[in-house]
C-alpha cells in the first residue's frame, strides 16, 4: 500500500475512533475537531504528526488543569492508534 494511503486510512481510524466513542471521548472529540480547523486554517496538511505536534504545542502552553487532562488522554488516542507510535512514546509514564 502507498504511504499516503496507509496516512490517510491511520487518520480515518483516528477520527472514526473519536467519532464512534460518543460521550466517552466527546471533550477529546472536541479538540481533534480543533485542531483539524486549525491546521487547515494554516493551511497544513492533516497527518497524525502534525495532529501530535499540535496537541503537544497546546499542552505546553495551556494552564488550565483540566484543559491539560482533556489535550492529554486526546494526545494518548492519537499515538495509540498511529502505528509505530505506541514503541516510540512507550518511555513516557502516562
Amino acid at each position: 500500500m502507498h504511504q499516503s494511503t496507509q496516512q490517510n486510512t491511520v487518520e480515518a481510524n483516528i477520527f472514526h475512533h473519536f467519532l464512534s466513542a460518543g460521550d466517552a471521548l466527546s471533550a477529546e472529540t472536541a479538540v481533534i475537531d480543533a485542531t483539524v480547523r486549525d491546521l487547515t486554517n494554516q493551511g497544513r496538511e492533516v497527518t497524525t504528526s502534525a495532529l501530535i505536534l499540535h496537541l503537544i504545542s497546546a499542552i505546553e502552553t495551556t494552564s488550565d488543569a483540566a484543559q491539560v487532562d482533556i489535550l492529554l488522554n486526546t494526545l494518548k488516542v492519537v499515538v495509540g492508534l498511529t502505528p509505530g507510535e505506541e514503541e516510540r512514546w512507550a518511555y513516557f509514564n502516562w
